[in-house]
C-alpha cells in the first residue's frame, strides 16, 4: 500500500477484464485457426496481452516497468517495482494454483539471474527497477471457469503472491479486492462555506 499507488491496481483489474474477453473474441472469431488449437492460441494471446496491460498500467499510473531486464533470446517478461516491491503477471487456470511448471520455473531463474548480476544503470531502463527489493512477488490471473465459452473465459480472480522459497506453495496470497480495500478512504470534507453579500461603501448597495 506504501509503495504503489491504489490507482495502479484499480485501472490493472479494469484492463485484465478487457483483455480476458478481447483476447476470446479475436481468437473464436479468427477463421484462420483450427478448433483444436484455439485453446493453446487463447493462452498465448492472453499472456503477451497482460504483458503489454501490466507495463501500460504501470506507466499511466507512474509505476516503473520495463521488459527488458528480464529474459533471454527472444523470451522476455514485464516487471515492475517500486519501493521494496516488484512483480511480473502469469496465467493459472485454477486460482491460487501454480503455474505451469516448466515456464514458471524459467520465468523463477531468469528473476534469480537478474538479482545475481546486478545490472549496471545504462538509463534505458527505470533505474528503481534496477535497485533490490525486498518482496518479489507475481501478479497471478485466471478464468471463470475451464469451459472454451465466453462466460468461462472470462477473468475469474486476479492478484498478488509470493512464493515460499521452495516455491512448492504461497507465503502470501492477496486478492484484488483485499488489496484495493487495504487503502486508506479519502477523506470527503464538506464545503461549509456561506456565500456572503458585500456592500458597495460608496453607495451602501449589496
Amino acid at each position: 500500500v506504501s509503495d504503489l499507488p491504489e490507482r495502479f491496481w484499480r485501472r490493472f483489474g479494469e484492463r485484465a477484464k478487457f483483455v480476458y474477453g478481447e483476447a476470446y473474441s479475436s481468437v473464436i472469431g479468427d477463421p484462420a485457426l483450427l478448433l483444436e488449437q484455439k485453446p493453446q492460441k487463447l493462452y498465448q494471446e492472453r499472456f503477451f496481452k497482460m504483458e503489454h496491460a501490466l507495463v501500460t498500467t504501470a506507466r499511466e499510473t507512474e509505476v516503473p516497468a520495463s521488459a527488458k531486464l528480464i529474459g533471454t533470446n527472444l523470451c522476455h517478461y514485464a516487471l515492475v517495482g517500486r519501493g521494496r516491491v516488484e512483480f511480473t503477471q502469469s496465467y493459472v487456470k485454477v486460482s491460487g494454483d501454480m503455474p505451469i511448471h516448466a515456464a514458471f520455473r524459467k520465468q523463477l531463474a531468469e528473476m534469480a539471474e537478474f538479482k545475481r548480476a546486478p545490472r549496471l544503470d545504462l538509463g534505458d531502463v527505470p533505474s528503481e527497477l534496477i535497485e533490490p527489493k525486498r518482496v518479489s512477488g507475481i501478479v497471478l490471473h485466471s478464468p471463470a471457469g475451464r469451459k472454451f465459452t465466453a462466460d468461462d473465459q472470462k477473468l475469474g480472480a486476479i492478484g498478488f503472491f509470493v512464493a515460499y522459497d521452495d516455491f512448492k506453495g504461497w507465503a502470501v496470497e492477496l486478492t484484488l479486492q483485499e488489496i484495493i480495500a487495504a487503502y486508506l478512504p479519502v477523506e470527503k470534507r464538506e464545503d461549509r462555506a456561506a456565500p456572503t453579500r458585500k456592500k458597495d461603501g460608496k453607495t451602501g448597495t449589496e
